[in-house]
């Protein structure tokens, strides 16, 4: 179930418009503790967004309701640990057998990773309970760095920071072959190859259709 569209205000944290930031986050924090009491698994895509639930808002905000917007990587580990998700009840091993499926090798959402140090770990679990092997790239800022690469100013910057840490990976991997969890690298990725790389999400997707 995909609920209505509501901005969690990231943006306003990230350029200081703190007040307006601690209205949307006071809004969405009434919404989101009233899903939380039907029992049903919030997970958010993308995860600088979905950090910002349980750190800026954690930060700003007192007596809050209590609820958890999990990463994919957290919930799906979870399904998969608890056997509520499995290779075969997805049919994936059908998928995959007797193909020749090639090496992906994911690059982390610098802020994911920094929040959460498992984050490849995890994911390369995911991956082994398909059957499918993962390896984790280590990288930097990809020098979107959220809105910061967008803005006008900060091309040359945002591209200097792109080639110092991920240009080199990039062209050793292949954009085909890199799976990636930020939207915001994804992007990066995009403008300066022409290729937009897949989320893990994706990529497993297309295994299971």
């Amino acid at each position: 179930f995909v609920p209505p569209y509501r901005p969690n205000g990231k943006a306003m944290h990230v350029k200081g418009f703190l007040k307006r930031f601690d209205y949307q986050a006071k809004q969405n924090d009434i919404v989101l503790g009233k899903i939380a009491q039907s029992g049903i698994a919030m997970i958010g895509i993308e995860a600088s967004v979905t950090l910002t639930y349980r750190q800026e808002y954690a930060q700003r905000l007192s007596n809050r309701p209590d609820y958890r917007v999990h990463l994919f990587h957290e919930w799906l580990a979870d399904e998969i640990e608890h056997g509520r998700i499995t290779a075969e009840t997805l049919d994936v091993s059908a998928n995959i057998r007797g193909k020749e499926i090639p090496p992906a090798r994911l690059f982390p959402h610098c802020t994911e990773k920094t929040s959460l140090p498992d984050v490849g770990v995890k994911w390369q679990k995911i991956f082994e309970a398909f059957g499918l092997k993962l390896a984790t790239e280590k990288t930097g800022c990809c020098g979107m760095a959220g809105v910061y690469g967008h803005e006008t100013r900060h091309q040359e910057t945002s591209r200097e920071l792109y080639d110092l840490s991920w240009k080199k990976k990039v062209d050793a991997t292949g954009a085909q072959n890199m799976l990636v969890t930020g939207y915001s690298c994804r992007c990066q990725v995009g403008r300066y190859e022409g290729v937009k790389p897949q989320h893990p999400v994706e990529y497993l997707a297309k295994l299971v259709a």
